[in-house]
Protein backbone atom coordinates (compact mmCIF):
# COMPACT_ATOMS: atom_id res chain seq x y z
CA UNK A 1 0.00 0.00 0.00
CA UNK A 2 1.59 3.44 -1.03
CA UNK A 3 0.66 5.36 1.85
CA UNK A 4 3.77 6.55 2.81
CA UNK A 5 4.46 7.49 -0.85
CA UNK A 6 1.34 9.60 -0.89
CA UNK A 7 2.24 11.44 1.84
CA UNK A 8 5.45 12.32 1.20
CA UNK A 9 4.11 13.29 -2.41
CA UNK A 10 1.53 15.38 -0.71
CA UNK A 11 3.64 16.87 2.05
CA UNK A 12 6.31 18.17 -0.92
CA UNK A 13 3.89 19.49 -2.33
CA UNK A 14 3.15 17.44 -5.58
CA UNK A 15 -0.81 17.00 -4.99
CA UNK A 16 -1.04 16.24 -8.90
CA UNK A 17 0.65 13.07 -8.56
CA UNK A 18 -0.22 12.58 -5.00
CA UNK A 19 -3.99 12.60 -5.92
CA UNK A 20 -3.09 10.18 -8.98
CA UNK A 21 -1.86 8.02 -6.83
CA UNK A 22 -4.40 8.43 -4.13
CA UNK A 23 -7.31 7.94 -6.67
CA UNK A 24 -5.82 4.48 -8.24
CA UNK A 25 -5.35 3.23 -4.56
CA UNK A 26 -8.85 3.77 -3.66
CA UNK A 27 -10.93 2.79 -6.68
CA UNK A 28 -8.93 -0.71 -6.40
CA UNK A 29 -10.17 -1.10 -2.97
CA UNK A 30 -12.80 1.43 -2.26
CA UNK A 31 -14.32 -0.17 0.99
CA UNK A 32 -10.85 0.20 2.85
CA UNK A 33 -10.78 2.92 5.02
CA UNK A 34 -7.02 3.63 4.87
CA UNK A 35 -7.65 4.04 1.13
CA UNK A 36 -10.14 6.48 1.61
CA UNK A 37 -8.13 8.51 4.62
CA UNK A 38 -5.07 8.68 1.74
CA UNK A 39 -7.36 10.16 -0.74
CA UNK A 40 -8.99 12.66 1.49
CA UNK A 41 -5.80 14.01 3.14
CA UNK A 42 -5.32 14.66 -0.46
CA UNK A 43 -8.09 16.71 -1.58
CA UNK A 44 -7.49 18.16 2.23
CA UNK A 45 -4.12 19.88 0.90
CA UNK A 46 -5.75 20.76 -2.26
CA UNK A 47 -8.21 22.66 -0.33
CA UNK A 48 -5.43 24.58 1.85
CA UNK A 49 -3.57 25.12 -1.23
CA UNK A 50 -6.77 26.59 -2.67
CA UNK A 51 -8.19 28.83 0.16
CA UNK A 52 -9.85 31.97 -1.16
CA UNK A 53 -9.76 30.60 -4.95
CA UNK A 54 -13.55 29.69 -5.11
CA UNK A 55 -13.29 27.53 -7.96
CA UNK A 56 -10.58 25.17 -7.21
CA UNK A 57 -11.80 25.18 -3.52
CA UNK A 58 -15.20 23.76 -4.52
CA UNK A 59 -14.39 21.57 -6.68
CA UNK A 60 -12.02 19.68 -4.09
CA UNK A 61 -14.33 20.44 -1.38
CA UNK A 62 -17.14 18.59 -3.57
CA UNK A 63 -14.35 15.33 -3.80
CA UNK A 64 -13.88 14.99 -0.19
CA UNK A 65 -17.78 15.20 0.59
CA UNK A 66 -18.74 12.63 -1.81
CA UNK A 67 -15.87 10.37 -0.20
CA UNK A 68 -18.19 10.01 3.37
CA UNK A 69 -15.75 10.14 5.90
CA UNK A 70 -17.10 8.29 8.89
CA UNK A 71 -17.82 10.51 11.36
CA UNK A 72 -15.55 9.39 13.73
CA UNK A 73 -12.50 10.39 11.87
CA UNK A 74 -12.08 13.49 14.30
CA UNK A 75 -8.82 14.50 13.20
CA UNK A 76 -9.67 15.08 9.57
CA UNK A 77 -12.48 16.96 10.43
CA UNK A 78 -10.79 18.53 12.80
CA UNK A 79 -8.59 20.02 9.56
CA UNK A 80 -11.51 20.07 7.75
CA UNK A 81 -13.23 22.80 9.47
CA UNK A 82 -10.26 25.00 9.70
CA UNK A 83 -9.17 24.83 6.39
CA UNK A 84 -12.83 25.86 5.25
CA UNK A 85 -12.98 28.26 7.91
CA UNK A 86 -10.31 29.76 6.82
CA UNK A 87 -11.48 30.01 3.10
CA UNK A 88 -15.21 31.58 3.84
CA UNK A 89 -12.33 34.38 6.02
CA UNK A 90 -10.41 34.69 3.01
CA UNK A 91 -13.59 34.97 0.27
CA UNK A 92 -15.14 37.40 3.02
CA UNK A 93 -11.80 39.80 2.88
CA UNK A 94 -11.74 39.64 -0.83
CA UNK A 95 -12.35 42.65 -3.09
CA UNK A 96 -15.95 40.77 -4.31
CA UNK A 97 -18.77 42.44 -4.32
CA UNK A 98 -21.29 42.00 -1.25
CA UNK A 99 -23.01 39.49 -2.96
CA UNK A 100 -20.87 37.50 -4.52
CA UNK A 101 -19.27 37.06 -1.06
CA UNK A 102 -22.30 35.85 -0.01
CA UNK A 103 -22.93 33.32 -3.01
CA UNK A 104 -19.40 32.31 -2.27
CA UNK A 105 -19.82 31.34 1.19
CA UNK A 106 -23.45 30.10 0.83
CA UNK A 107 -22.36 27.63 -1.55
CA UNK A 108 -19.82 26.11 1.03
CA UNK A 109 -22.46 25.90 3.34
CA UNK A 110 -25.04 23.99 1.03
CA UNK A 111 -21.97 21.29 0.11
CA UNK A 112 -20.98 20.77 3.41
CA UNK A 113 -24.26 20.55 5.38
CA UNK A 114 -24.97 17.08 4.71
CA UNK A 115 -22.17 16.22 7.38
CA UNK A 116 -22.10 15.95 10.96
CA UNK A 117 -19.28 17.86 12.83
CA UNK A 118 -18.45 17.39 16.44
CA UNK A 119 -17.26 19.99 18.90
CA UNK A 120 -14.53 21.59 18.86
CA UNK A 121 -12.04 23.89 18.08
CA UNK A 122 -11.71 23.67 14.62
CA UNK A 123 -15.55 23.53 14.77
CA UNK A 124 -15.80 27.08 16.37
CA UNK A 125 -13.63 28.26 13.54
CA UNK A 126 -15.98 27.14 11.19
CA UNK A 127 -18.85 28.86 12.71
CA UNK A 128 -17.13 32.27 13.38
CA UNK A 129 -16.57 31.89 9.78
CA UNK A 130 -20.24 31.29 8.58
CA UNK A 131 -21.34 34.01 11.55
CA UNK A 132 -18.88 36.51 9.88
CA UNK A 133 -20.40 35.62 6.43
CA UNK A 134 -24.21 35.53 6.71
CA UNK A 135 -24.93 38.06 9.63
CA UNK A 136 -26.12 41.50 8.71
CA UNK A 137 -24.37 43.13 5.72
CA UNK A 138 -24.06 46.86 4.62
CA UNK A 139 -25.12 47.07 0.97
CA UNK A 140 -22.94 48.14 -1.40
CA UNK A 141 -24.95 48.88 -4.60
CA UNK A 142 -25.05 45.37 -5.88
CA UNK A 143 -26.79 43.93 -2.56
CA UNK A 144 -30.15 43.98 -2.65
CA UNK A 145 -33.30 43.55 -1.05
CA UNK A 146 -33.59 40.15 -2.06
CA UNK A 147 -29.84 39.33 -1.12
CA UNK A 148 -30.36 40.67 2.23
CA UNK A 149 -33.93 37.93 2.91
CA UNK A 150 -31.32 35.35 1.90
CA UNK A 151 -28.31 36.13 4.18
CA UNK A 152 -30.97 35.99 6.92
CA UNK A 153 -32.34 33.17 6.25
CA UNK A 154 -28.73 31.45 5.61
CA UNK A 155 -27.73 32.66 9.33
CA UNK A 156 -31.05 30.48 10.73
CA UNK A 157 -30.64 27.76 8.22
CA UNK A 158 -26.66 27.95 9.91
CA UNK A 159 -27.64 27.21 13.28
CA UNK A 160 -30.13 25.45 12.88
CA UNK A 161 -27.71 22.69 11.19
CA UNK A 162 -24.60 23.43 13.59
CA UNK A 163 -27.36 23.66 16.33
CA UNK A 164 -26.48 26.24 19.91
CA UNK A 165 -25.00 23.26 21.77
CA UNK A 166 -21.32 23.43 20.01
CA UNK A 167 -19.87 26.27 21.61
CA UNK A 168 -16.96 25.85 23.86
CA UNK A 169 -15.92 28.26 26.79
CA UNK A 170 -14.15 30.12 25.50
CA UNK A 171 -16.43 31.06 22.63
CA UNK A 172 -18.03 32.55 26.23
CA UNK A 173 -15.61 34.78 27.21
CA UNK A 174 -14.23 38.14 25.78
CA UNK A 175 -10.99 38.62 23.90
CA UNK A 176 -9.01 41.82 22.77
CA UNK A 177 -7.70 42.22 18.90
CA UNK A 178 -5.60 44.86 18.10
CA UNK A 179 -5.74 46.09 22.29
CA UNK A 180 -9.32 46.39 22.10
CA UNK A 181 -11.59 44.12 23.64
CA UNK A 182 -14.72 42.74 21.57
CA UNK A 183 -18.05 40.96 23.46
CA UNK A 184 -17.91 37.44 23.51
CA UNK A 185 -18.29 35.10 19.92
CA UNK A 186 -21.70 33.81 21.90
CA UNK A 187 -23.22 37.24 22.56
CA UNK A 188 -22.33 38.64 18.92
CA UNK A 189 -25.15 35.11 18.12
CA UNK A 190 -27.43 36.43 20.03
CA UNK A 191 -27.34 39.51 18.57
CA UNK A 192 -26.69 38.41 15.07
CA UNK A 193 -29.61 35.44 15.47
CA UNK A 194 -32.12 37.68 17.46
CA UNK A 195 -32.18 40.10 14.15
CA UNK A 196 -32.75 37.75 12.12
CA UNK A 197 -35.78 36.37 13.94
CA UNK A 198 -37.13 39.79 14.55
CA UNK A 199 -37.18 40.79 10.93
CA UNK A 200 -39.64 38.25 10.53
CA UNK A 201 -40.07 35.20 7.63
CA UNK A 202 -42.15 36.43 4.52
CA UNK A 203 -45.83 34.37 4.25
CA UNK A 204 -48.16 33.68 1.47
CA UNK A 205 -51.42 33.88 2.38
CA UNK A 206 -54.34 33.81 -0.50
CA UNK A 207 -51.87 36.04 -2.81
CA UNK A 208 -51.10 38.24 -0.07
CA UNK A 209 -47.67 38.27 1.28
CA UNK A 210 -46.65 39.21 4.94
CA UNK A 211 -43.98 38.91 7.13
CA UNK A 212 -44.48 37.10 10.83
CA UNK A 213 -41.91 36.09 13.19
CA UNK A 214 -41.78 32.17 13.40
CA UNK A 215 -42.42 31.11 16.99
CA UNK A 216 -40.89 27.74 17.02
CA UNK A 217 -37.36 28.92 16.01
CA UNK A 218 -37.72 32.32 18.01
CA UNK A 219 -39.22 29.71 21.37
CA UNK A 220 -36.29 27.27 20.52
CA UNK A 221 -33.48 30.50 20.50
CA UNK A 222 -34.83 32.11 23.83
CA UNK A 223 -34.39 28.20 25.55
CA UNK A 224 -30.67 29.16 24.72
CA UNK A 225 -31.20 32.52 26.01
CA UNK A 226 -32.02 31.69 29.32
CA UNK A 227 -29.10 29.62 29.75
CA UNK A 228 -26.84 31.87 28.70
CA UNK A 229 -28.38 34.61 30.49
CA UNK A 230 -28.09 31.64 33.85
CA UNK A 231 -24.80 31.13 33.41
CA UNK A 232 -23.84 34.44 32.19
CA UNK A 233 -25.30 37.46 33.66
CA UNK A 234 -22.55 39.24 32.64
CA UNK A 235 -23.68 39.63 29.12
CA UNK A 236 -24.97 43.37 28.47
CA UNK A 237 -27.59 41.98 25.46
CA UNK A 238 -29.13 38.96 26.27
CA UNK A 239 -31.80 40.40 28.32
CA UNK A 240 -32.38 43.26 25.75
CA UNK A 241 -32.71 40.90 22.49
CA UNK A 242 -34.60 38.46 24.77
CA UNK A 243 -36.87 41.06 25.54
CA UNK A 244 -37.47 42.11 21.99
CA UNK A 245 -37.91 38.64 21.18
CA UNK A 246 -40.69 38.38 23.60
CA UNK A 247 -42.37 41.47 22.87
CA UNK A 248 -42.63 40.21 19.14
CA UNK A 249 -44.41 36.86 20.40
CA UNK A 250 -46.81 39.23 22.83
CA UNK A 251 -45.82 37.42 25.57
CA UNK A 252 -45.86 40.67 27.52
CA UNK A 253 -46.04 39.51 30.95
CA UNK A 254 -42.69 37.96 30.37
CA UNK A 255 -41.41 40.90 28.06
CA UNK A 256 -41.59 43.18 31.11
CA UNK A 257 -40.20 40.75 33.73
CA UNK A 258 -37.00 40.49 31.39
CA UNK A 259 -36.89 43.99 30.90
CA UNK A 260 -36.26 45.56 34.45
CA UNK A 261 -33.03 44.42 34.90
CA UNK A 262 -31.45 45.06 31.49
CA UNK A 263 -33.64 48.82 32.23
CA UNK A 264 -31.70 48.75 35.50
CA UNK A 265 -27.83 48.31 33.48
CA UNK A 266 -29.22 51.22 31.06
CA UNK A 267 -31.24 53.09 32.70
CA UNK A 268 -29.60 56.59 31.48
CA UNK A 269 -30.16 55.77 28.11
CA UNK A 270 -33.68 57.32 26.47
CA UNK A 271 -34.03 54.24 24.12
CA UNK A 272 -34.68 51.75 27.15
CA UNK A 273 -37.43 53.21 29.01
CA UNK A 274 -39.17 53.24 25.27
CA UNK A 275 -38.71 49.45 25.16
CA UNK A 276 -40.13 48.85 28.12
CA UNK A 277 -43.24 50.93 27.38
CA UNK A 278 -43.31 48.62 24.64
CA UNK A 279 -43.61 45.65 27.15
CA UNK A 280 -46.91 47.57 28.49
CA UNK A 281 -49.38 47.44 25.33
CA UNK A 282 -52.62 47.35 26.85
CA UNK A 283 -51.49 50.39 29.55
CA UNK A 284 -51.59 53.86 28.09
CA UNK A 285 -50.55 55.62 31.04
CA UNK A 286 -47.42 53.08 32.01
CA UNK A 287 -46.83 53.97 28.45
CA UNK A 288 -46.76 57.58 29.03
CA UNK A 289 -44.63 57.36 31.93
CA UNK A 290 -41.71 55.63 30.24
CA UNK A 291 -41.66 57.93 27.18
CA UNK A 292 -42.02 60.37 29.76
CA UNK A 293 -38.72 59.06 31.87
CA UNK A 294 -36.89 58.82 28.27
CA UNK A 295 -37.35 62.35 27.74
CA UNK A 296 -36.15 63.29 31.15
CA UNK A 297 -32.52 62.38 30.34
CA UNK A 298 -29.53 63.84 29.01
CA UNK A 299 -29.49 62.37 25.30
CA UNK A 300 -29.30 64.45 22.28
CA UNK A 301 -32.33 66.19 20.63
CA UNK A 302 -32.50 65.01 17.34
CA UNK A 303 -32.84 60.91 18.79
CA UNK A 304 -35.71 61.67 20.05
CA UNK A 305 -37.79 62.62 17.53
CA UNK A 306 -40.03 59.79 17.31
CA UNK A 307 -40.55 59.47 21.34
CA UNK A 308 -41.95 62.71 21.09
CA UNK A 309 -44.17 61.67 18.14
CA UNK A 310 -45.18 58.52 20.28
CA UNK A 311 -46.12 60.44 23.32
CA UNK A 312 -48.11 62.98 21.26
CA UNK A 313 -49.95 59.81 20.11
CA UNK A 314 -50.84 58.39 23.33
CA UNK A 315 -51.62 62.13 24.69
CA UNK A 316 -54.09 62.48 22.50
CA UNK A 317 -55.68 59.18 22.62
CA UNK A 318 -56.23 59.81 26.47
CA UNK A 319 -57.35 63.71 25.30
CA UNK A 320 -54.25 65.69 27.14
CA UNK A 321 -54.29 68.45 24.27
CA UNK A 322 -52.49 70.89 26.14
CA UNK A 323 -49.23 68.46 26.76
CA UNK A 324 -49.98 66.74 23.27
CA UNK A 325 -49.48 69.89 21.31
CA UNK A 326 -46.61 70.77 22.84
CA UNK A 327 -44.83 66.91 22.08
CA UNK A 328 -46.35 67.53 18.25
CA UNK A 329 -44.44 70.85 18.21
CA UNK A 330 -41.08 69.57 20.12
CA UNK A 331 -41.36 66.57 16.57
CA UNK A 332 -42.21 68.98 14.10
CA UNK A 333 -39.27 71.26 15.58
CA UNK A 334 -36.18 68.76 15.25
CA UNK A 335 -37.51 67.32 12.00
CA UNK A 336 -37.07 71.10 10.84
CA UNK A 337 -33.58 72.16 12.30
CA UNK A 338 -32.45 68.23 10.51
CA UNK A 339 -33.62 69.07 7.47
CA UNK A 340 -36.12 65.92 7.60
CA UNK A 341 -39.66 65.03 6.09
CA UNK A 342 -42.38 66.32 8.73
CA UNK A 343 -44.74 63.00 8.21
CA UNK A 344 -48.23 63.43 7.01
CA UNK A 345 -49.29 62.34 10.87
CA UNK A 346 -47.66 65.29 12.43
CA UNK A 347 -49.16 67.67 9.41
CA UNK A 348 -52.59 66.49 9.90
CA UNK A 349 -52.27 67.25 13.78
CA UNK A 350 -51.52 70.77 13.37
CA UNK A 351 -54.74 71.03 11.80
CA UNK A 352 -56.62 69.90 14.22
CA UNK A 353 -58.91 71.72 16.11
CA UNK A 354 -57.58 70.92 19.45
CA UNK A 355 -54.39 71.99 18.19
CA UNK A 356 -55.07 75.54 17.26
CA UNK A 357 -57.09 75.78 21.04
CA UNK A 358 -54.33 74.17 22.86
CA UNK A 359 -51.02 75.54 21.60
CA UNK A 360 -50.60 77.41 25.10
CA UNK A 361 -47.32 76.04 26.79
CA UNK A 362 -43.83 75.90 25.83
CA UNK A 363 -42.58 72.89 27.66
CA UNK A 364 -44.01 69.90 29.20
CA UNK A 365 -40.99 69.17 31.50
CA UNK A 366 -43.50 69.42 34.89
CA UNK A 367 -45.21 66.81 33.16
CA UNK A 368 -42.60 64.37 32.33
CA UNK A 369 -41.19 64.45 36.15
CA UNK A 370 -44.36 63.82 37.10
CA UNK A 371 -45.47 61.08 34.71
CA UNK A 372 -42.11 59.79 35.06
CA UNK A 373 -42.41 58.95 38.64
CA UNK A 374 -44.44 55.71 37.96
CA UNK A 375 -41.91 54.30 35.07
CA UNK A 376 -38.94 54.59 37.68
CA UNK A 377 -40.82 52.24 40.25
CA UNK A 378 -40.74 48.96 37.68
CA UNK A 379 -37.38 49.19 38.53
CA UNK A 380 -37.23 48.35 42.44
CA UNK A 381 -40.45 46.72 42.78
CA UNK A 382 -42.43 43.67 40.86
CA UNK A 383 -46.09 43.45 41.88
CA UNK A 384 -48.96 41.91 40.85
CA UNK A 385 -51.82 44.14 39.46
CA UNK A 386 -55.19 44.50 41.82
CA UNK A 387 -58.36 45.65 41.50
CA UNK A 388 -58.80 48.50 44.02
CA UNK A 389 -61.33 50.81 45.42
CA UNK A 390 -61.63 54.57 46.78
CA UNK A 391 -63.54 54.66 49.94
CA UNK A 392 -62.51 58.46 50.98
CA UNK A 393 -61.16 61.41 48.81
CA UNK A 394 -59.06 64.03 50.35
CA UNK A 395 -59.15 66.87 47.47
CA UNK A 396 -57.22 69.43 49.00
CA UNK A 397 -53.89 67.22 49.97
CA UNK A 398 -54.90 65.07 47.17
CA UNK A 399 -54.82 61.82 49.01
CA UNK A 400 -57.15 58.77 48.45
CA UNK A 401 -58.11 55.81 50.94
CA UNK A 402 -58.55 52.47 49.04
CA UNK A 403 -59.45 49.21 49.96
CA UNK A 404 -58.96 46.09 48.07
CA UNK A 405 -60.22 43.45 50.88
CA UNK A 406 -60.63 43.19 54.74
CA UNK A 407 -56.72 42.63 54.50
CA UNK A 408 -55.21 44.92 51.98
CA UNK A 409 -56.77 48.96 52.02
CA UNK A 410 -54.44 52.05 52.65
CA UNK A 411 -53.73 55.10 51.33
CA UNK A 412 -51.68 57.31 48.74
CA UNK A 413 -50.93 60.39 46.93
CA UNK A 414 -52.63 61.15 43.40
CA UNK A 415 -50.96 64.60 42.95
CA UNK A 416 -48.64 63.22 40.01
CA UNK A 417 -51.65 60.62 38.72
CA UNK A 418 -54.09 62.25 36.18
CA UNK A 419 -57.39 61.55 38.19
CA UNK A 420 -60.24 63.08 39.56
CA UNK A 421 -60.92 60.28 41.99
CA UNK A 422 -64.77 59.53 43.62
CA UNK A 423 -65.68 57.49 46.25
CA UNK A 424 -66.55 53.63 44.69
CA UNK A 425 -64.53 54.62 41.67
CA UNK A 426 -62.71 50.93 40.37
CA UNK A 427 -58.75 50.68 39.58
CA UNK A 428 -56.73 48.43 38.23
CA UNK A 429 -52.92 48.84 39.69
CA UNK A 430 -49.59 48.11 41.54
CA UNK A 431 -49.16 49.59 45.00
CA UNK A 432 -45.93 49.17 47.23
CA UNK A 433 -46.08 49.91 50.74
CA UNK A 434 -44.06 52.18 52.20
CA UNK A 435 -43.50 52.28 56.23
CA UNK A 436 -45.90 50.73 58.08
CA UNK A 437 -49.26 53.05 58.72
CA UNK A 438 -50.87 52.30 55.71
CA UNK A 439 -49.13 55.11 53.44
CA UNK A 440 -48.71 52.93 49.68
CA UNK A 441 -46.49 54.60 46.39
CA UNK A 442 -48.78 54.08 43.23
CA UNK A 443 -46.04 51.89 40.64
CA UNK A 444 -48.98 51.47 38.15
CA UNK A 445 -52.20 52.73 37.24
CA UNK A 446 -55.71 52.82 35.26
CA UNK A 447 -59.44 53.41 35.70
CA UNK A 448 -61.44 50.16 35.20
CA UNK A 449 -65.02 51.31 35.82
CA UNK A 450 -66.45 47.77 34.39
CA UNK A 451 -64.65 45.59 36.80
CA UNK A 452 -66.35 43.89 39.43
CA UNK A 453 -65.06 44.44 43.11
CA UNK A 454 -66.63 42.01 46.18
CA UNK A 455 -66.13 44.90 48.00
CA UNK A 456 -68.84 46.82 46.33
CA UNK A 457 -72.71 46.07 46.78
CA UNK A 458 -76.15 46.95 45.89
CA UNK A 459 -78.48 47.63 48.62
CA UNK A 460 -82.50 48.47 48.21
CA UNK A 461 -84.75 49.43 51.39
CA UNK A 462 -86.21 51.53 53.62
CA UNK A 463 -84.23 54.48 54.98
CA UNK A 464 -84.23 54.29 58.67
CA UNK A 465 -83.46 57.97 60.54
CA UNK A 466 -83.35 57.58 64.51
CA UNK A 467 -85.09 60.58 66.30
CA UNK A 468 -82.62 63.50 66.78
CA UNK A 469 -80.48 61.93 64.76
CA UNK A 470 -79.01 63.45 61.82
CA UNK A 471 -77.61 60.22 59.72
CA UNK A 472 -79.37 56.71 58.92
CA UNK A 473 -79.40 53.18 57.72
CA UNK A 474 -80.59 51.04 54.92
CA UNK A 475 -80.76 47.19 56.31
CA UNK A 476 -78.76 48.23 58.50
CA UNK A 477 -75.93 49.74 56.03
CA UNK A 478 -75.01 53.27 56.85
CA UNK A 479 -75.84 56.21 55.35
CA UNK A 480 -74.15 59.77 56.28
CA UNK A 481 -75.72 63.02 57.22
CA UNK A 482 -74.17 64.35 53.94
CA UNK A 483 -75.83 61.88 51.72
CA UNK A 484 -78.99 62.77 53.63
CA UNK A 485 -78.28 66.29 52.94
CA UNK A 486 -77.45 65.70 49.85
CA UNK A 487 -80.62 64.14 48.80
CA UNK A 488 -83.09 65.48 51.05
CA UNK A 489 -83.99 61.86 52.67
CA UNK A 490 -86.35 61.49 55.33
CA UNK A 491 -87.25 58.37 57.27
CA UNK A 492 -89.46 55.89 55.44
CA UNK A 493 -87.76 56.84 51.91
CA UNK A 494 -87.51 53.58 49.51
CA UNK A 495 -83.78 53.53 48.86
CA UNK A 496 -81.63 52.05 46.27
CA UNK A 497 -78.12 52.38 46.08
CA UNK A 498 -74.88 51.26 46.38
CA UNK A 499 -72.53 50.12 49.58
CA UNK A 500 -68.94 50.09 50.01
CA UNK A 501 -67.01 47.67 52.63
CA UNK A 502 -65.87 49.81 55.54
CA UNK A 503 -63.27 49.92 58.39
CA UNK A 504 -65.49 51.35 61.63
CA UNK A 505 -62.47 52.99 63.79
CA UNK A 506 -64.92 53.72 66.67
CA UNK A 507 -66.15 49.90 66.76
CA UNK A 508 -62.68 48.46 65.57
CA UNK A 509 -64.80 46.70 63.50
CA UNK A 510 -65.57 46.19 59.51
CA UNK A 511 -68.82 47.29 58.50
CA UNK A 512 -70.93 48.76 54.85
CA UNK A 513 -71.58 52.36 54.28
CA UNK A 514 -73.66 53.76 51.47
CA UNK A 515 -72.00 55.78 48.70
CA UNK A 516 -74.61 56.60 46.15
CA UNK A 517 -78.30 56.53 46.40
CA UNK A 518 -81.24 56.83 44.00
CA UNK A 519 -84.89 57.23 45.17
Amino acid sequence: MPAKEIKELRESGKLEEALMMAKNEFQAEPDNIWTKRNLAWVYYAFLKRDQGSQEGFMEKLSKAIELKMPENENLFFEQFCWVIGGHNFKISKSELSSADKFNSVKLIFQTIKTIKLEQSKGHSFLMKSFHNAFKEVTTDGQFNQENLINTSKSYVEFFQWTGFDRFLEEDFEQFETNGRKIMSFVEQVIIAYAKVLLKGEHVEDDGIMSTEINEEKTALFLNFIDIVIEEHPDFQYSLYYKSKLLLALERFDEAKKSLVPFVKMKKNDFWVWDLLGEAYADDTDMQIACLCKALTLNTKESFLVKVHQKLADLLVGKELYKEASVEVLNSISIRKKNDWKINNELIKYTHLDWFKKEVKIKENKKFYEEQSILAEELLYNNHDEIVIVIDFVNTNKKVVNFIKDKNLNGFFSYKHLKMNPKIGDIYKARLNPIGEDGFYKVLTFKSSPNTDSEVIKKVSGNLKIAVNRDFGFINDNFISPDLIKKHELKDGDEITGKIILSFNKKKNDWGWKVFTVSQ
